[in-house]
């Protein structure tokens, strides 16, 4: 795996950890307040960094080795996690809000990291074993992590549904017209929402 994409997941399991505990244990004025700046923040260092040279350069020394080269023009996956956060916070429960970030985050992360180190059976850009590792961890959650964390027992149909929603999400996320960051919480926290 490229320096630049360990950086990233590396940054995206911080956040992956971060951000839910923030939304489940912190008053929710505060975790709205706090993502609306954060939000407001990454907005403007985004424009500073696309449309300022000089900007772009200072940014560059620091924070480049978490861009890819795609990103170079357009926004970054940490502000897409924000914004998303911001969103899941004010629009679904906490519970909800926490495990749609989490399951998303890391369900990304591990499918890429399996996917680059074990992938065998490609599926245009992604792997079966990426889906696979997403799968599995995503369940994992569901029935070890979130039960402790949230004093909530999950069926099995619902641990089944919500994990095969963000692998699939993550696997054809390459057709989504925004950021993978963004949809995917929100579709699976919509789902969880309207049927459970």
């Amino acid at each position: 795996m490229k320096t630049c994409e360990k950086n990233r997941k590396l940054l995206h399991i911080v956040s992956g950890i971060t951000i839910p505990l923030a939304i489940v244990f912190l008053p929710h004025l505060v975790v709205v307040l706090g993502l609306s700046i954060a939000s407001i923040l990454y907005s403007v260092i985004e424009l500073l960094r696309i449309n300022c040279f000089s900007f772009q350069k200072i940014f560059n020394k620091f924070c480049g080795i978490f861009l890819r080269q795609e990103e170079k023009e357009k926004l970054t996956g940490s502000s897409w996690i924000i914004f998303s956060a911001l969103f899941c916070a004010l629009f679904f429960q906490k519970e909800i809000a926490a495990l749609v970030m989490t399951l998303s985050i890391w369900g990304d992360a591990i499918a890429a990291i399996a996917g680059q180190k074990l992938g065998r059976i490609k599926i245009g850009k992604k792997t079966l074993e990426g889906s696979v590792a997403c799968f599995t961890l995503c369940v994992l959650l569901l029935v070890f992590i979130f039960p402790a964390l949230l004093k909530i027992e999950f069926s099995w149909l619902f641990i089944v549904i919500i994990a095969l929603t963000v692998t699939i999400l993550e696997f054809i996320s390459d057709f989504f017209p925004l950021d993978d960051n963004l949809v995917i919480p929100i579709i699976t926290g919509i789902i969880i929402t309207l049927f459970f």
